[in-house]
């Protein structure tokens, strides 16, 4: 397996560069990584077609009305729905900035999809983010509905610090007793606080991800260290009777290990988990779609295997 940068992400970065959109600079801190994780996600979704069926939607939540975005299968008719987290190290991300990721899924799987936006870090910390996901998750099952369309089933995912929600959040669905989700799409979730594994050292700061960036990540979530516990650590807790689940990697990720174990602790739990490490792959760049076909492709395979998830067996 190749330790070298696919050629599309590495195209995808420098049309990034020629667009003007710079690093942040250390001394920007999180606002600076904000602007420009917004300018890549303008940048990226330009071109981006919309679906017949996309609106905005918020609940309410237990710390204020929480934003969301729907996204519908052509026709609108009754469909399974993912709930959907995205990435930024829980404190930088839009709903637009995953529009062209989440709008190609529903293409290629015809499964609707709930975006949460959840209040980022370090202005709110955790459990803010865990809590408002819970919140949506709870209340859209319990009406098995959404903005008047009915729901065939449930799936729940993310990217990064998102699938590092989703896992959380379906892990507290269990012991609630709600037995409603039938799948888990997770993309290079972060699942630990632990930064010393061995691909940290071989990979942190060598293809973007730095453990000074991981470090500030936990930080700015955690500003009290004794408040974690499996809600943020969710591949310490039992795994048992989790549904279905794809963990999604590169090889080149520092988060490789974690991922990699979180496979085997999901299958030695009896949960049926599938792992894939792809080729030349960093961290991030799901919201890539538009610019890098790797990651088009990559997104149409999962949307396939999410359309199996919901497709009666025989």
């Amino acid at each position: 397996m190749t330790d070298t940068l696919h050629p599309d992400l590495i195209a995808a970065s420098a049309l990034i560069r020629e667009a003007g959109i710079a690093p942040p600079l250390p001394e920007d801190g999180v606002a600076g990584a904000r602007r420009q994780s917004d300018a890549v996600s303008d940048f990226v979704t330009r071109d981006s077609v919309a679906l017949d069926h996309e609106r905005l939607l918020s609940f309410a939540g237990p710390h204020g009305s929480i934003p969301t975005k729907l996204y519908l299968p052509d026709g609108g008719q009754a469909c399974p729905l993912l709930f959907y987290l995205h990435g930024g190290g829980f404190r930088q991300g839009s709903l637009h900035g995953w529009d062209g990721a989440l709008r190609r899924l529903v293409r290629s799987s015809g499964v609707g999809i709930l975006s949460i936006d959840y209040r980022l870090a370090p202005e709110h910390p955790f459990p803010i983010a865990f809590e408002e996901t819970l919140a949506v998750m709870r209340a859209v099952i319990a009406d098995a509905a959404v903005d008047g369309v009915p729901l065939s089933g449930f799936a729940a995912g993310g990217d990064s610090g998102g699938a590092n929600l989703a896992l959380a959040a379906a892990l507290s669905l269990r012991d609630q007793g709600v037995d409603a989700l039938r799948y888990l799409l997770l993309f290079y979730g972060v699942y630990s606080t632990d930064l010393a594994a061995p691909s940290w050292r071989r990979l942190g700061g060598a293809f973007g991800l730095s453990v000074p960036q991981m470090h500030e990540v936990w930080q700015g979530y955690l500003p009290d260290a004794a408040a974690v516990d499996w809600r943020v650590e969710p591949i310490k807790a039992d795994l048992a009777g989790l549904p279905s689940t794809r963990v999604i990697v590169g090889n080149l990720d520092p988060l490789l290990d974690e991922n990699v174990a979180l496979d085997a602790k999901l299958r030695a739990a009896g949960v049926a988990s599938r792992l894939t490490v792809v080729p030349g792959y960093n961290h991030g760049g799901i919201r890539f779609a538009e610019i890098a076909p790797m990651i088009a492709d990559l997104i149409d395979a999962e949307g396939l295997a999410l359309a199996a998830a919901f497709t009666p067996a025989g």
